[in-house]
């Protein structure tokens, strides 16, 4: 949350893009140190907590940015099937990504999973690369702190801002059940690695579902062809 918070106010001083990229090229370096520590059976528990709180906090800077570049490269009026188009592409990534993974650790190892990630984190580099937006820097006197409060402050003159983030993180932290999935498949599924990677990929099928319902079909047609939208 703090780090999301930061986020903000880097987005504004230095730009969407750079944030992006930065982040992508922490999470292949730890991807990639934590394939290592696999592969040569080093792991102890204090490195998961360790690199889990490292690589949250990187996708903690990210996740706000990538939402901010939308607005930036499509117009208004492609705005919500763009945001419909990044939940899909999001939520695919979280259905198919577990099941792979699944299938590379119980045909290899849990260090060739993480070896892929790398990979899969190099290709969204590269891609952030290609992304077009001019920035226009947000200069201010006031510090990263500052700033930070004074949105917090809007945030809560403002009800429909104040309301929406009470629902988004009242669904976050009451649902949060992804600490116990694992204890669960293990101790009372007996699930195989392929079958919990089906599990962890049955739990975005509903985000496809919503990012279809979010936008009718019919304008994620006309926005993959470049046709007109029915009135």
């Amino acid at each position: 949350m703090i780090i999301t918070l930061y986020a903000g106010v880097l987005i504004d001083r230095v730009g969407g893009k750079r944030v992006l990229i930065l982040e992508r090229i922490l999470l292949i370096f730890l991807a990639a140190i934590t394939g290592l520590i696999l592969l040569f059976d080093q792991v102890e528990i204090w490195h998961i907590i360790v690199l889990s709180t490292i690589t949250g906090s990187t996708i903690a800077l990210g996740l706000p940015t990538t939402q901010s570049l939308v607005p930036q490269v499509v117009s208004e009026e492609d705005r919500q099937a763009a945001n419909s188009m990044n939940q899909l592409g999001y939520a695919t990534g979280r259905t198919l990504g577990p099941l792979e993974a699944g299938i590379l650790i119980a045909v290899r190892s849990a260090a060739l999973a993480l070896f892929e990630l790398t990979v899969v984190y190099g290709a969204a580099l590269i891609a952030t690369f290609g992304i077009s937006v001019k920035h226009q820097r947000k200069l201010s006197k006031d510090s990263a702190f500052r700033q930070i409060v004074d949105g917090l402050a809007y945030v809560r003159r403002n009800p429909v801002l104040l309301w929406t983030i009470f629902m988004a993180f009242s669904t976050i932290f009451f649902a949060m059940i992804f600490p116990i999935v694992p204890v669960y498949a293990r101790d009372v599924l007996e699930v195989s690695e392929v079958k919990f990677g089906w599990m962890w990929g049955a739990l975005a099928i509903g985000q496809v579902a919503r990012a279809f319902a979010t936008q009718p079909a019919a304008d994620f047609a006309g926005s993959l062809t470049g046709s007109p939208r029915a009135p």
